[in-house]
């Protein structure tokens, strides 16, 4: 897990899921990890009904 600064460091056009699979997928992780991960993540942070959405929404 990392901290991202909302300012500058996330993709606009991507949706907060993609953003947080974005080191996966350059780490080159089997998809089905990546969703596992993600999902797992944004439990934690109580995201997971925000995964859609853009960062600016």
């Amino acid at each position: 897990m990392a901290m991202v600064f909302p300012s500058y460091a996330l993709y606009p056009h991507q949706s907060v899921a993609q953003n947080i699979a974005t080191a996966l997928k350059l780490k080159k992780v089997p998809s089905a990890e990546i969703d596992r991960r993600v999902n797992h993540v944004a439990q934690k942070l109580e995201l997971s009904h925000l995964l859609e959405r853009k960062p600016g929404q």
